[in-house]
């Protein structure tokens, strides 16, 4: 089952994850912490913040830094989605700050830019802009054709997208959906 989720999660196919989540979850005593966690992410990426939280929230405080890594991105990603501006910015940039301690750098990779869909979100131009040269150097450090498809299309969405809604709505606000689809590039919807 582990690698199964673990290849589900490659596809971008979270919709499915969290539905085997749902239909088994009784039966998951034995799965592996990292696999949990990576169902508290898609969980979180779905829109079951409350679930995801409920998965996480024991790894907060684990001696084993990517675990604590990973359930600091999973909280701040279902804060960020449930409306909780300040304790999600709290729990990316503390799961930025563990990346580094890891020495994962997919992991690092993931964790920026998980910030970066925050800040699109929630902070000025100039803010998001200063850290999407941040993730480009992450992200090409990890060297992960994933995190670099993710990278490339926020980017060139973002620079696209950023003037247009700057001039609308002040502030740079913009929601990232990431699509269930396997294979599918992550989009913007302007809110």
């Amino acid at each position: 089952l582990p690698v199964r989720i673990d290849d589900l999660a490659t596809r971008g196919e979270f919709l499915q994850i969290a539905a085997l989540w749902r239909d088994t979850r009784t039966d998951w005593t034995g799965v592996p912490c990292e696999t949990r966690l990576q169902v508290a992410t898609s969980l979180a990426l779905v829109d079951d913040s409350e679930e995801a939280q409920r998965i996480s929230n024991p790894y907060l405080p684990s001696r084993i830094s990517h675990l604590s890594c990973q359930a600091e991105a999973v909280v701040g990603i279902a804060a960020w989605r449930s409306g909780q501006v300040s304790e999600a910015i709290s729990h990316l940039q503390k799961a930025v700050r563990l990346s580094g301690e890891c020495n994962d750098r997919t992991l690092s990779a993931w964790c920026h830019l998980h910030l970066l869909r925050y800040y699109i979100d929630f902070q000025p131009h100039d803010a998001v802009s200063a850290w999407l040269r941040v993730c480009r150097r992450v992200v090409t450090d990890a060297g992960n054709a994933q995190t670099s498809v993710t990278t490339n299309d926020v980017s060139v969405t973002y620079d696209i997208t950023a003037p247009t809604l700057t001039l609308q709505q002040g502030p740079t606000q913009a929601r990232f959906a990431m699509s269930p689809q396997p294979h599918s590039t992550p989009f913007f919807r302007p809110n």
